[in-house]
């Protein structure tokens, strides 16, 4: 491939594209990377500030967050494709009583849940908004820990318990059976992991996944017994049984910034490398599985978001001001 470069510098030829995309499969294979068909789903481009920085799809809609304004957009699925939905309303302003800013990270609702919500919004003081389409948003004020909130930056909803992210005060704390009204519990117990570098986490049950900037993981254990306190491995290892590659703390050749559970039948730990615009699959054990990627790069920019939907069996990415989806295999 790097000779194919230098030689097409010259001239391209039938033969050469020939010998590009052979020697490309060949490498996709070692690599265990599955190309998938990249199109368009928003009918038309969002607007160009956009920059979707979390993507949730669900049976009722897709949606986006724009971290620019901290709005969170909706579309809903026609036959040309996905359309906003000019009447969805989730984003800063007053709300019976309540001021939410800016949403700095949203989390799907569990189906059939009381409040009809799709998504939960937090904003940078600790206060929620619950996105219902066609009905105004709820909003609440989540009940501060004792330490009160430094800054919360992200939000994960598992099983009916809401997880809120803080590393300014390097703490994950927990909402019981989202009750908003009480005050949460530390997830860790006496000892607690550097988190001021985290950007995103993710949540299986008592497994926590952090991810930090650099890109290694951090996995920590919920000790629900006096007897079994909270666990946690910093750094986590990366299994990769690829020919050449070795497993430690980092994948090679890939930074990522987000993170995903995908919960059973097939339970995945699922990781997006934005330059690439590559998507990574694991196991929960962190084994990798396989890759995917665009069939040629999508221009524009890095992915800035990405969703792995098994119900649709599709996976969403969000490049520049437009979201794209392919089928998985």
């Amino acid at each position: 491939l790097l000779h194919l470069d230098n030689a097409e510098l010259y001239m391209s030829t039938d033969e050469s594209q020939a010998l590009r995309s052979r020697s490309q499969e060949i490498v996709d294979t070692l690599d265990a990377t599955e190309r998938l068909d990249f199109r368009p789903a928003i009918i038309d481009n969002l607007d160009e500030a956009t920059q979707v920085s979390r993507l949730i799809a669900r049976d009722d809609g897709l949606y986006m967050l724009n971290i620019t304004d901290g709005v969170v957009g909706r579309a809903v699925l026609t036959d040309e494709g996905y359309l906003m939905d000019s009447t969805f309303q989730c984003g800063p302003g007053p709300y019976g009583g309540f001021i939410i800013g800016s949403l700095v990270d949203i989390a799907a609702m569990p189906p059939g849940n009381d409040t009809k919500a799709a998504v939960l919004g937090i904003d940078a003081n600790g206060n929620m908004l619950r996105c219902i389409p066609g009905e105004i948003p709820d909003a609440a004020l989540l009940e501060p820990p004792d330490i009160n909130w430094g800054s919360p930056t992200k939000i994960a909803v598992d099983s009916n318990d809401l997880y809120v992210l803080d590393p300014q005060t390097n703490a994950v704390w927990i909402y019981r059976g989202m009750d908003v009204s009480q005050a949460p519990r530390l997830f860790f117990d006496q000892q607690s992991p550097s988190l001021g570098d985290v950007i995103d986490m993710a949540v299986d049950q008592n497994d926590l996944y952090l991810l930090h900037e650099d890109g290694h993981l951090t996995t920590c254990v919920y000790g629900a017994l006096a007897t079994s306190p909270t666990r946690c491995k910093d750094p986590e290892i990366f299994t990769d049984p690829r020919p050449g590659r070795q497993s430690g703390p980092y994948i090679e050749d890939a930074f990522f910034s987000q993170i995903q559970f995908s919960p059973p039948p097939e339970p995945s730990i699922y990781l997006l490398d934005p330059q690439t615009q590559a998507i990574y699959r694991f196991s929960v054990r962190l084994t990798f599985d396989r890759q995917f990627r665009p069939q040629e790069p999508i221009a524009g920019s890095p992915a800035s978001a990405f969703y792995v939907n098994r119900g649709d069996h599709a996976v969403y990415l969000a490049v520049g001001n437009q979201v794209y989806y392919a089928p998985l295999p």
